[in-house]
């Protein structure tokens, strides 16, 4: 599976909301309503691990 949509599934499964802001998704984190770049908010969900990396 593609990295990116694999770690858009697991950020809307652990409740987190996307927003297309100028052809980029930055999400809202559910638990402090603070918006963060996909990759920020990945590190934050998995408490730093890489996940879906494509390398």
């Amino acid at each position: 599976m593609n990295g990116d949509k694999e770690q858009h599934r697991m950020l809307e499964e652990a409740g987190w909301e996307p927003e297309e802001v100028e052809d980029e998704t930055i999400w809202r984190n559910p638990k402090d309503g603070n918006w963060y770049e996909q990759d920020r908010a990945i590190q934050l969900l998995t408490g730093g691990e890489d996940v879906g990396s494509s390398d």
